[in-house]
């Protein structure tokens, strides 16, 4: 008789004493417990979303300064000079030119900034605008990072009410302020003022949502509502990268985008680079700029010499390849709103997907938000229609699919029983067939 191997060998079987894998588990769960997480999976995922949201809005604090908005820096006089290629767009390493400035033309947020945007940031409401943004935006988005650490939600009550206060109204003003400078932000073509628009949009009413859901004491609603809100400006981030892997793409590939630029935004790209006006190259690049635009005719109008600086009607086509701040400008505008759409759209998905797969939670925090409403006395206590855009509000879910069903029965006959009770003090004679007194 064929004797056969055991097709359980010694390595698939499991010993209930083995201890391989607990050391780790043991070790991580000394890190995040103390922070108020419970299930392993939630901290690595707090550390990329709120970690790296926390390190982004540090990195751009510097940035608040309302002198790195002035029209041109002054520069110091007695100063070396350098390549303007060290203000360029820091993505931008491998597209430079090579026009030099003294030293202390370019301030923090100038090193960062595409070319040529300061150009509206210089005055009025643009300037306004982007410093609402930032002065809303940066600290709104430190702020909301400890409103998403457990421990402090659950120790330190008061503080998390009063922060979360803060971080809507700086994330509103934020968002008007993006607003404001819509209509030219990265050139202000209709698909980036939408991308603006839609993202403010979105990010607004889901704000004002959570505010209602958490004064309903619908905690689920807020909680959901909080990770949209933030999952979507986050967007930001992911844009940076997804920016980064397309600028390489192009200049690996020669790939060549053209784009429409003002002559007087050229022109003073070159200017805040340190570019002075009888060296600047706009007219010689683009001869056309020398000429103002005639509205009858729709072309420049070549009998009439203007200064290139001043000829704001005048637009000329600006390709992707080239040694000019505007030549980035134009690469960096085509990849910024590409970006922009596909990051928003990853993690529209992302966090919807993370909001199915914890149910669990979700379960948990109606159970928690059931306890709250008995606890203040809510007529309508455990309702789903009073939790904003939910399954029962706008669709066909069961009001008892929120709590445990045989406590919204017995919620519900205690409502009954209240609603009698007020309908005959009140001196009706009829309730039983008056549907509405127990809604």
């Amino acid at each position: 008789m064929t004797a056969y191997p055991n097709p359980r060998s010694k390595w698939d079987v499991h010993d209930p004493n083995s201890r391989a894998g607990q050391v780790f588990v043991t070790s991580f769960r000394k890190i995040y417990n103390p922070i108020g997480f419970h299930k392993g999976y939630n901290f690595p995922l707090f550390l990329i979303g709120v970690g790296g949201l926390m390190g982004f809005v540090l990195s751009r604090m510097m940035y608040l300064n309302w002198a790195t908005f002035s029209a041109v820096s002054t520069l110091p006089s007695g100063v070396s000079t350098i390549t303007a290629a060290s203000c360029l767009y820091s993505l931008q390493e491998d597209i430079t030119f090579t026009v030099s400035f003294p030293v202390g033309a370019c301030t923090d947020l100038d090193q960062e900034a595409i070319p040529g945007e300061f150009y509206y940031y210089r005055a009025g409401r643009h300037k306004i605008g982007i410093l609402l943004h930032l002065a809303g935006i940066l600290p709104g988005g430190f702020l909301a990072c400890l409103q998403f650490i457990p421990v402090i939600r659950y120790k330190a009550v008061l503080f998390h009410r009063i922060n979360g206060y803060a971080t809507i109204l700086l994330l509103l003003i934020a968002n008007a302020g993006a607003f404001m400078i819509a209509d030219h932000s990265l050139g202000g073509s209709p698909d980036m003022q939408v991308w603006v628009g839609l993202l403010g949009t979105m990010i607004t009413m889901g704000v004002v949502l959570a505010y209602i859901n958490i004064k309903r004491l619908q905690i689920d609603q807020h909680r959901a509502w909080m990770l949209r809100v933030w999952t979507w400006a986050a967007a930001i981030i992911t844009l940076r990268l997804i920016m980064m892997a397309g600028q390489h793409v192009v200049v690996k590939y020669g790939h060549v985008y053209h784009i429409s630029i003002r002559c007087s935004e050229v022109f003073y790209m070159y200017a805040h680079y340190g570019v002075p006006d009888e060296g600047n190259p706009t007219a010689m690049l683009y001869p056309s700029c020398l000429n103002p635009f005639d509205a009858t005719t729709g072309v420049p109008n070549p009998e009439i010499t203007i200064n290139p600086a001043t000829n704001t009607g005048t637009f000329v086509s600006v390709s992707t390849i080239g040694e000019g701040p505007e030549n980035s400008a134009a690469l960096l505008r085509h990849l910024f709103i590409m970006a922009a759409w596909l990051a928003t759209l990853i993690h529209a998905i992302a966090i919807e997907v993370y909001l199915w797969l914890t149910p669990a939670e979700h379960h948990r925090l109606r159970n928690v938000s059931y306890q709250r409403q008995v606890e203040a006395g809510m007529r309508s206590k455990g309702r789903l229609r009073n939790a904003g855009l939910t399954g029962a509000t706008i669709g066909d879910a069961p009001e008892w699919w929120s709590v445990p069903r045989e406590d919204f029965e017995e919620a519900q006959s205690m409502d009954m029983q209240t609603n009698i009770k007020r309908v005959v003090s009140e001196g009706r004679a009829e309730v039983g067939s008056d549907a509405s007194v127990f809604n």
